[in-house]
């Protein structure tokens, strides 16, 4: 599968400017596009150009006979040969889950590419943008699984990048767990407000490192994530995952960080699991001083597992 690239300059390190004052084209016009300038074509030559520099483009994944374009972000100096693919929440899109995370500057800091796709228009959800994580049933929807799989694969390709690893918000969290799960080309996912959703018993026999970070006021936190129907907690997530990759030693107690707790089990792969007091269904941010950053938490654990 082969990928066409647009081009954009990245203009700054905690937003982004147009290079030029001409119109946008269309394509790159809409609430849900990154900001960006002009692009322009990708010319042939280097295989690993859409990874390697510095700028905001969008690439065409094709899945089941459809296109889709998915924002890719560069930072000026890339360090890491990891690509996050970062998913948002429940009728989302890319621009508010850069906002949710702080992740634009948290990815010029630690030199990592992001890719920044968007779940598909749900026509069995009054047309709203929902990832098929298995909360609901999409008959007609797109298998997210096999998307998000092929953007990995495309990053992997020529070895432009060696490791993937997803990390999702509520609905996006679910969705990287479900990834986790059914996928083949992640190494590692994160997720935030939101658990396994699908039998475990679908699952590959791969076991990955899991982060999950919760609220505790989130009433998926020991309940279910829908109100029509009994679904995973994601403290049966934390359980399922734990049994998954056969953890049976608890390595750290708990790590205290102002609300924050932390646990840790060591298996196959590890599990940890992160509860913020006093939190309900949010994204962990330490602007208030009550938490860790997850986005830099999450960043730190990938990068010691």
């Amino acid at each position: 599968m082969r990928a066409r690239t647009t081009w954009v300059a990245l203009t700054s390190v905690v937003g982004f400017s147009l290079a030029c004052s001409m119109d946008l084209p269309e394509d790159l016009k809409g609430a849900s596009a990154i900001p960006s300038s002009v692009a322009k074509e990708s010319p042939e030559g280097d295989p690993c150009r859409t990874w390697n520099e510095e700028g905001q483009r969008k690439i065409e994944i094709a899945v089941d006979g459809k296109t889709y374009e998915v924002p890719i972000r560069v930072p000026r100096n890339r360090t890491s040969d990891t690509l996050i693919v970062l998913l948002h929440g429940g009728n989302g899109d890319a621009q508010k889950v850069l906002k949710q995370t702080d992740f634009g500057p948290f990815a010029d800091e630690f030199g990592i590419a992001l890719a920044i796709p968007e779940a598909d228009v749900q026509p069995d959800l009054d047309n709203k943008r929902k990832w098929n994580s298995g909360k609901a049933p999409f008959p007609n929807g797109r298998n997210d699984t096999k998307f998000l799989d092929a953007i990995a694969a495309e990053a992997r390709k020529d070895g432009c990048l060696s490791k993937v690893a997803g990390i999702g918000f509520s609905n996006g969290a679910q969705m990287v767990n479900r990834w986790a799960c059914e996928g083949s080309e992640v190494d590692a996912v994160v997720a935030v407000a939101g658990g396994l959703l699908v039998p475990p018993s679908t699952c590959t026999d791969r076991s990955l490192p899991v982060l999950l970070y919760v609220g505790a006021n989130d009433e998926a936190f020991q309940g279910s994530p829908s109100k029509h129907a009994k679904l995973p907690s994601i403290v049966d997530s934390v359980a399922a995952w734990r049994k998954k990759n056969s953890c049976t030693e608890e390595v750290a107690a708990s790590l205290d960080v102002n609300a924050t707790t932390c646990r840790t089990w060591n298996g196959d792969a590890p599990v940890r699991f992160c509860v913020t007091k006093g939190m309900g269904h949010a994204y962990p941010t330490n602007k208030n001083g009550r938490t860790i950053h997850a986005t830099r938490d999450a960043w730190t654990w990938l990068e010691a597992i």
